[in-house]
């Protein structure tokens, strides 16, 4: 395919698949479990998203992937290919590739909807979810990142956000729009389809929340369209990302043709200690944060004397996720115990947040490798100057989070962190808060 607008060749549909029988993963899934990943592919508008699709659909992969998209998504290109049939409150438009994959449309992306679309098209070994270019992907990777837990077929491999190399950073400082590159595109052809880049009447260009958001949300950023900027400007764009969301692996790319194991199967949300490595790094090296961006990334050094209790760093996460303030960690005098057994962790007597939801903190992502202890160990080891504690893995997206322990491996010891990235966070507050629960800790007298 040499351009956006080339679609994958088709095969006819002559008939409903609705008896079809189940397929058997390949090498696709997860094998131990039998679910199924999805990786959600994001995007601005003229990005490069739609040819990043056609490119995978296209490739022989050996796997059956089933590329599901909203009905207000801006893959035209596909979309206007597709065979219409409606079902109650389901959209639902199918497109069979001659290499087994399948589009579809659907008006709803929930959980529920796609698994009954694959319980009736069959077994696939992958899906690609893909979202509009105006849209904030944080909702739904959250919504199946809790399904995960709640028994769901589908797991969250990770959030793909491609972006345009040689317009990205005034997607970034635009707020209105109004100055935005694509705003220049020219109409599309007369029989009304709208090529990859241009606006329809009806929408308009991102502004930088929707940018930041779909940058702060990224497991992998691809950037695209390398060969249109300078080496100079290339390195510029990839400064002013990893100010927005450092803990993202970003790769470069020409018409968004990259290695499919950078997208497929990338495992963003597995729970180990070497993936989560490029933490360490961070505690030497942050990032420095832009002027102009209202997102930013705060490092919290976790490293004490002893363990943090896992309740305690649980609450301070509540109070901070879902309260939307600075917690306020408070200690008492015990009678010769370590102050940290006295530690009770609540929402501030007066928030600092006020009622405006403009202004209100939130956190994206969250990201960091910790030293915990459950209460009941650490009641046992109650003035041990030694206690080891276990290491453990919390991640979170919006208003959920996870820990989850693992092993330790390799002699070298461990450098234990913290990450959040969001909007409108209290640096100084938080830091003092996060520095009174640490300390606290190591405090053992």
């Amino acid at each position: 395919m040499d351009s956006d607008n080339d679609c994958p060749n088709l095969i006819p549909i002559a008939a409903p698949l609705e008896s079809a029988q189940p397929i058997l993963p390949t090498d696709g899934g997860d094998q131990s479990t039998g679910k199924l990943p999805v990786t959600l592919i994001t995007g601005f508008l003229g990005s490069g998203k739609t040819t990043l699709l056609n490119y995978i659909l296209a490739e022989e992969h050996g796997k059956r992937i089933a590329v599901i998209m909203n009905e207000f998504g801006d893959t035209r290109d596909i979309e206007k290919s597709l065979t219409i049939g409606q079902d109650g409150g389901l959209v639902e438009e199918w497109l069979e590739l001659r290499n087994g994959c399948l589009c579809c449309t659907v008006k709803d992306s929930g959980i529920k909807a796609i698994e009954q679309l694959m319980t009736k098209r069959g077994r696939f070994d992958y899906i690609l979810l893909e979202t509009t270019g105006l849209a904030d992907p944080g909702p739904i990777a959250a919504m199946f990142w809790q399904n995960e837990e709640l028994g769901s077929e589908l797991y969250l491999d990770g959030v793909i956000t491609v972006v345009d190399a040689k317009y990205i950073c005034q997607y970034l400082t635009s707020g209105s729009g109004a100055d935005s590159p694509q705003a220049s595109k020219t109409p599309g052809p007369s029989d009304g389809t709208v090529p990859e880049g241009s606006l329809s009447p009806s929408s308009s260009p991102p502004t930088v929340n929707e940018a930041q958001r779909q940058i702060a949300l990224a497991d992998r950023i691809l950037i695209n369209k390398v060969d249109l900027v300078s080496a100079e400007d290339l390195q510029a764009v990839k400064e002013r990302l990893r100010a927005i969301n450092p803990t993202a692996e970003t790769f470069t790319s020409e018409r968004s043709r990259i290695p499919l194991e950078v997208v497929l199967d990338i495992h963003a949300y597995a729970f180990d200690t070497a993936r989560m490595s490029y933490l360490e790094k961070m505690q030497n090296n942050p990032p420095a944060p832009h002027l102009k961006d209202d997102i930013t990334t705060i490092c919290f050094p976790a490293n004490s004397h002893h363990p943090l209790r896992r309740t305690l760093v649980d609450r301070w996460l509540q109070v901070l996720l879902w309260e939307k303030c600075i917690p306020e960690v408070r200690s008492k005098p015990t009678d010769g115990s370590p102050r940290w057994t006295g530690i009770t962790i609540a929402e501030p007597a007066l928030s600092p947040v006020t009622a405006s939801a403009d202004n209100e903190l939130q956190v994206y992502r969250l990201k960091g490798l910790l030293n915990l202890m459950d209460d009941a160990d650490a009641s046992e080891q109650i003035g041990s100057p030694h206690t080891a504690g276990q290491p453990f893995i919390v991640q979170g997206v919006q208003e959920l989070f996870d820990f989850q322990a693992v092993l330790a491996t390799g002699d070298e010891p461990l450098n234990f962190i913290l990450v959040l990235i969001g909007k409108h966070l209290p640096r100084r507050g938080l830091e003092d808060s996060w520095a009174q629960l640490v300390a606290a800790h190591s405090d053992s007298n």
